[in-house]
C-alpha cells in the first residue's frame, strides 16, 4: 500500500521494533563462538511517509510546506523491510510538555 501525499503535519508518527541481519567483524572466531551471534534488533520512531507490499520508510526529520505551492520534505530517510518487522505502532496520542512557541 502506497502512502499517499498528506497534507502538512498529516505523516502518521510511528514506532517500529525490528529485526535484520547484522555484521560481526571481520576477526577469526571458533564454532563455539559463533552460536553467540545472531539478528539484529532495534527500535526506530519517525514520520511514516511510504509503505509497500515489501518495505516501509521512515523519515526522522519533517520539513511540512511553508506555502500553497511548496510541498512537504524530509531527511533522514531509513527504510525497512517487512520481513524483519516485529510491530508497527501508530502514535496518535501525543503529550504535549510545553508549548515554546506560546513562551
Amino acid at each position: 500500500m502506497k502512502v499517499k501525499e498528506k497534507s502538512k503535519s498529516e505523516y502518521d508518527l510511528v514506532h517500529i521494533k525490528w529485526h535484520d541481519a547484522a555484521m560481526h567483524g571481520t576477526e577469526q572466531v571458533s564454532i563455539e563462538d559463533i552460536k553467540d551471534y545472531g539478528l539484529m534488533n532495534g527500535h526506530i520512531a519517525g514520520w511514516l511517509v511510504d509503505e509497500t507490499k515489501t518495505h516501509v520508510t521512515i523519515a526522522m526529520d519533517f520539513f511540512p510546506a511553508q506555502h500553497n505551492n511548496e510541498k512537504d520534505t524530509f531527511r533522514t530517510l531509513q527504510s525497512y523491510p517487512k520481513s524483519g518487522i516485529e510491530k508497527i505502532v501508530r502514535l496518535k496520542t501525543l503529550l504535549v510538555v510545553k508549548d515554546l512557541s506560546r513562551a
